[in-house]
């Protein structure tokens, strides 16, 4: 059978996104952990539920629509890197990308975070 359409229904259906034009691109996300074991851990389970809601993973800060960093607050040597560390990221990353600090230097000196690295 051959159908015929009108200039006006052709030029529709030539102006139609197809549903490829609607997916977005997958986000990306980084993650960097340091410290203790358990803070090893946290960051595999982390993500792992990132590749099952849909994101890729990177190791380029430039490339992360999200950085994920696990930090320790225990020793001073440890609170160190995690200052530097998020210092690093910090300068490292896109504009737009989102900067995440977890872990337990977070729970036991979040206003010092907050205070050094305003934002």
């Amino acid at each position: 059978i051959v159908r015929y359409l009108s200039s006006r229904a052709q030029a529709r259906r030539r102006r139609r996104p197809s549903a490829a034009q609607f997916q977005k691109e997958p986000k990306k996300i980084m993650f960097q952990s340091l410290g203790c074991p358990r803070n090893f851990v946290d960051t595999e389970v982390m993500l792992g539920l990132s590749v099952q809601s849909g994101m890729e993973i990177t190791q380029d800060a430039q490339e992360a629509d999200y950085l994920v960093l696990n930090t320790c607050g225990f020793l001073e040597s440890a609170r160190q890197e995690s200052r530097e560390a998020i210092d690093e990221l910090t300068q490292a990353k896109r504009t737009n990308s989102k900067l995440l600090v977890t872990g337990c230097m977070v729970n036991l000196h979040k206003d010092q975070i907050l205070e050094d690295f305003p934002g």
